[in-house]
């Protein structure tokens, strides 16, 4: 049994049932529909060759096998973002009452939020996605040092806006799957798609090796 990302170009199907036929005639069916255009995860059953099946399927501009392991490691992470900030401004201060994110949203995909921490003391902290059975908590330290980084209340470069704490790993490096990261990318889509006329960010402070 395996499990395939597959997005289908719309100029060749023009809607969705056309397109989730095309699955289901090569003998898959679907595990679920995501956020993202054209996209479904697909479950190729007991076939005996499930890659050629995806590839049978007329229309599919691109797939990926969700199982597929990757490995994953945390970026470094300094304070110097403040000096930059500053150096923005000539060398003044960053005027804070202006600039304190407040209304703005960004999402953090890393490994956690220890939401407890004296650094988010009036920030807003929301958990949005975890990868852990519903445990949002930080047992590596990287998800809130970036956090702190973002909506710190002293060291923040926008302590003011929303943070949606989206926990996708729970050490500073190791395997993931490309399903993982696209299940935790799907929950952030599906979020923003709820306004999506208001520009978001998200931060993925890690690096996995290049997908072409």
């Amino acid at each position: 049994m395996a499990k395939f990302i597959v997005k289908f170009d719309s100029d060749f199907h023009a809607t969705a049932d056309s397109m989730e036929a095309e699955i289901t005639n090569q003998g898959c069916s679907i595990d679920r529909t995501l956020a993202f255009q054209n996209t479904y995860i697909v479950d190729t059953g007991e076939l005996a060759d499930p890659a050629s099946a995806i590839s049978a399927m007329a229309g599919v501009e691109a797939s990926e096998d969700a199982g597929k392991v990757v490995s994953a490691e945390m970026q470094a992470y300094t304070t110097t973002h403040l000096d930059m900030l500053y150096e923005m401004y000539a060398g003044s201060a960053v005027p804070a009452a202006q600039y304190t994110g407040a209304g703005q949203e960004v999402y953090l995909i890393d490994t956690g939020v220890q939401k407890t921490h004296t650094e988010f003391t009036g920030a807003t902290v929301t958990d949005l996605y975890s990868n852990f059975n519903g445990d949002f908590a930080d047992n590596a330290g990287h998800g809130t040092a970036v956090a702190s980084l973002i909506v710190g209340q002293n060291i923040g470069s926008a302590p003011g806006a929303t943070l949606h704490n989206v926990k996708l790993f729970d050490t500073n490096s190791g395997d993931i799957t490309v399903g993982e990261i696209v299940d935790a990318l799907d929950a952030v889509l599906a979020d923003h798609n709820l306004s999506a006329s208001k520009a978001k960010v998200v931060c993925m402070p890690w690096v996995i090796p290049q997908n072409d």
